[in-house]
């Protein structure tokens, strides 16, 4: 799928490689955004173009024909939606750069809420063809200005994470999202962005909110600790598997970082397995596209040559995590963890026999505990976070309360917060 554009990945890689060393290089920071733009615009026109050719061969079919003709029609159409889908996932390659650029400059937890919705928790809508948006003229040379006077910044378009303002400023360590307006009519849709915008800053501003993203009450917390990642781990077996099709690295227990380059090599997948041991492909989030809101895979994949291989299917990356590993870690800090059967949560932690309703209870929710997948995030750095967190939460009870008040509480029996119901996660 990929090889006619292996040069335009391996420029994009050099050169995100090059801004990464020099963050203050602004001329490079322009110039790799022009080079993105122009393939995002070049991609959105052969989509524009697939598209029309699809809709023809669509009312070719209808108009009805010989069963061989239509049988000719009915393959093209597939194979031209399979080239539509192909060119838009081209799209979300290009803008892993775009996402690239971003993470080089602000706080990875931060950006996270550039992809979210602010009514409720669940992914805004991507921005539709950059090809043809009106106001692109505009909102580029705004950006221009922006960067001409040495302020990092970046055109959200470019980007699968930012999906707030038309322009990320990027002095960090949170972004500034700027939406850039062509016209002083107001309606409904112009109205919910400037709503979604204010409620976005304020919230990055004081780090509380109220009615936010489905929730009563939000507080960012800052947790002390260190965020330990195995990427050069990752990397060494990358690397290691270049000559025999297959490597496995192990950088501490309960986790194993396999990298896989050929079917053949895939059928020793067996001797890593253990009881309740979880796999996750980090090919399949590449794939369909999902990998936001986690640190770009652009970033973490160090040489050119295996980020192509990669993004296109010639290396699978596979993590097993050791499930009772990751628990017996927590014990060993004095907490109590268990897997639960949840839509949002995976793991909730608490001290050893601490009462429900009571005591500080920490749910991990499923989206940061893939950050030990997608970010190669430690296990002994998230048991050391979990500890500082319920740490925090027992020593500043009252400020807490305080601020919040009795959340959730039921009046004859208050509590900082009442727990909720968990069911423990049964292994096959």
């Amino acid at each position: 799928m990929l090889s006619r554009y292996r040069p335009s990945i391996y420029k994009l890689t050099e050169m995100l490689r090059a801004l990464e060393a020099r963050p203050s290089d602004y001329a490079l920071l322009f110039d790799l955004q022009k080079e993105l733009l122009s393939r995002i615009k070049r991609t959105d026109a052969r989509i524009a173009a697939l598209k029309t050719k699809r809709k023809a061969l669509v009312q070719q079919k209808k108009a009805g024909a010989k069963k061989e003709e239509a049988k000719r029609t009915k393959d093209a159409i597939a194979a031209t939606s399979e080239a539509i889908t192909d060119a838009q996932r081209l799209l979300f390659f290009w803008r892993c750069f775009g996402d690239g650029i971003a993470f080089i400059y602000l706080n990875k937890l931060a950006l996270k809420h550039m992809l979210y919705n602010t009514h409720e928790y669940s992914v805004k809508e991507a921005a539709g063809a950059i090809l043809g948006k009106v106001g692109l003229r505009k909102e580029w040379s705004i950006l221009k200005l922006i960067i001409g006077r040495e302020i990092p910044a970046v055109l959200s378009d470019l980007t699968n994470t930012i999906r707030h303002g038309d322009i990320c400023v990027l002095i960090g360590p949170d972004p500034i999202p700027v939406e850039v307006k062509t016209s002083k009519n107001r309606n409904a849709r112009v109205d919910r962005q400037i709503a979604s915008l204010t409620a976005l800053r304020q919230f990055l501003k004081t780090d509380v909110a109220k009615n936010f993203r489905g929730l009563d009450q939000v507080a960012r917390l800052e947790v002390p600790g260190s965020d330990v990642s195995h990427v050069d781990a990752m990397n060494d077996c990358i690397a290691s598997s270049r000559d025999s099709g297959f490597a496995a690295n192990s950088p501490e227990p309960g986790l194993t970082y396999l990298a896989v380059r050929s079917v053949e090599a895939a059928s020793r997948l067996d001797q890593y397995m253990k009881p309740r041991t979880t796999v996750a492909i980090l090919n399949e989030a590449k794939t369909e596209g999902q990998w936001m809101p986690y640190f770009p895979f652009v970033l973490s994949i160090r040489r050119k040559e295996d980020l192509y291989g990669f993004m296109n299917g010639d290396l699978t990356l596979m993590i097993l995590l050791e499930t009772d590993e990751l628990v017996a870690a927590f014990a060993a800090k004095g907490l109590a963890a268990t897997f639960v059967d949840h839509p949002m949560v995976t793991l909730v932690v608490t001290r050893p026999g601490a009462i429900p309703g009571r005591a500080p209870l920490s749910g991990i929710s499923t989206p940061y505990f893939a950050r030990l997948f997608f970010e190669f995030a430690s296990i002994a750095s998230f048991a050391d976070m979990e500890l500082t967190h319920l740490t925090y939460l027992e020593t500043h009870l009252d400020e807490l309360t305080t601020k919040f008040g009795l959340a959730h509480a039921p009046p004859d029996n208050p509590t900082l917060v009442e727990w909720p119901q968990f069911t423990p996660m049964k292994w096959p």
